[in-house]
Formats: structure tokens, C-alpha cells, sequence
């Protein structure tokens, strides 16, 4: 089974990944850790050994993957994640 997951990249990552992504995973049983590891690159730049960098912020379907299983969580089919970086401030 083929499943279809969307990343979208907000400010500084858009201009490294582009606006968004479709990438396609194999198992039924994926999880958020896995679709980010098919952007080259990606996995380098928000995580930290095995953690999400805290100044990041990553969602499925809007609700924010601290509150669920972290890079663990489970997606499926159609899901859409949303990778945004730190906030600049100024």
C-alpha cells in the first residue's frame, strides 16, 4: 500500500524545501519520522539526535505532534504535515 503524505515548509524552511512536498511511503504503519527522512536534508536541520529541535514546531493535520507520539506519531494516507521554523523576532 502506496500513501500519499504533504509536507509544507513556512518561512526560512520554504526557502530551503520549497513551498510543499508530496512524498510517497510504502507502509501502513508510518510514522512522522519516516516522511520527514524522504526530504533530503530535512531530518538534519529540525532534529537533535533523535528529538524534534525545540524551537521547531510540527503538525499533522494542525494539531501539534508535541501533544501526540512526537516523531513517532502515526500518519496516513492524505495526511498533511506543517514544518515551521523558529520565529524570527526583530
Amino acid at each position: 500500500m502506496v500513501m500519499k503524505i504533504k509536507l509544507e515548509f513556512f518561512a526560512t524552511l520554504r526557502e530551503k524545501f520549497g513551498k510543499e512536498k508530496e512524498v510517497e511511503l510504502q507502509s501502513s504503519n508510518a510514522t512522522i519520522r519516516e516522511a520527514l527522512a524522504k526530504v533530503e536534508g530535512l531530518l538534519e536541520e529540525i532534529t537533535e539526535g533523535d528529538k524534534l529541535k525545540p524551537m521547531y514546531k510540527v503538525l499533522v493535520n494542525g494539531l501539534n505532534i508535541e501533544f501526540l507520539d512526537k516523531l513517532e506519531t502515526k500518519i496516513k494516507d492524505g495526511d498533511e504535515i506543517s514544518i515551521f521554523p523558529p520565529a524570527g523576532g526583530g
